[in-house]
């Protein structure tokens, strides 16, 4: 099963309790359908992602419980090295079309 990621403007710590707004509250319980104890990544920009857990699920209130760190810098870096890679061979590839087309047939 897929974990959802969702952006969050608090700060987050392990072993905290976070209540979270009302249009994340909404898009975990009615867009996603999330129950309780089920899974999610929370990050708020600033230093990584957090695993958490849905700790209650209501229509008033969800709250998580922040249950490890993940260090997401080094998650990046291999997405910015598949990336250059996969521009780089893009453009070869572009590169030997726009050749192929010069040759006129014979």
């Amino acid at each position: 099963m897929r974990v959802s990621r969702l952006y969050v403007d608090v700060a987050l710590n392990v072993g905290q309790q976070v209540e979270l707004n009302d249009a994340a509250g909404h898009y975990l319980r009615t867009v996603l359908r999330l129950k309780r104890d089920q899974g999610i990544i929370l990050f708020n920009g600033r230093c990584g992602e957090y695993r958490c857990r849905l700790d209650e699920v209501s229509r008033k209130r969800v709250s998580v419980a922040v249950e490890q760190f993940i260090d997401a810098v080094s998650n990046r870096r291999w997405l910015f090295i598949w990336g250059w890679v996969f521009r780089a061979a893009t453009g070869w590839i572009g590169l030997c079309k726009k050749r192929s087309s010069w040759v006129s047939p014979a």
